[in-house]
């Protein structure tokens, strides 16, 4: 022990400095470094469950992206499909509708033709009428200069014979 007192050194207060460090090592341990290793352990246990739930977050967001793509492709899809049935819905309407003009057009140039043929008809029958009154007039005044009266008569019985078998 005398090398201890020649070095200076107090062993009463190097054992109360021990005590002292103890208690003050006790009282740290206790009451700030537990206390801070909870919080820190807390801490990480919180980093670890941001991480998962990050990861698990992007996963979500990966997955519901492409569940997006999915249904816009199916979506697109669709619409072209949609487009393409009413582009065959208006040909047919069209094609339809071009039938049925046309199948109009064609009785209504039925009817117009017909129209035509009975005017035809009726004006050919005037003309003859008129031709026949004509042929009659003329045929009186000729045969009133040069016959008989009874010859008149006979050439003008044959003449309407004629002309009604003209009209017919």
């Amino acid at each position: 022990m005398e090398i201890i007192t020649k070095l200076g050194i107090d062993v009463k207060l190097l054992a109360a400095q021990v005590v002292n460090f103890f208690i003050l090592f006790f009282i740290l341990s206790k009451l700030i470094y537990k206390p801070l290793l909870d919080v820190i352990k807390k801490r990480k246990e919180m980093i670890a469950s941001s991480v998962e739930n990050s990861k698990k977050i992007e996963e979500r967001l990966s997955s519901l992206e492409e569940e997006r793509t999915k249904i816009l492709a199916e979506a697109n899809n669709q619409a072209v499909s949609i487009m393409f049935e009413a582009k065959q819905s208006a040909l047919f309407e069209q094609n339809a509708l071009i039938e049925k003009t046309k199948a109009e057009m064609e009785e209504a140039l039925k009817k117009h033709r017909i129209q035509l043929a009975t005017e035809k008809e009726k004006i050919v029958s005037d003309v003859k009428k008129e031709m026949g009154d004509l042929i009659l007039l003329v045929a009186e005044k000729l045969i009133s200069k040069n016959y008989s009266p009874e010859d008149q008569k006979n050439m003008k019985d044959s003449i309407m014979s004629e002309l009604s078998g003209m009209n017919k």
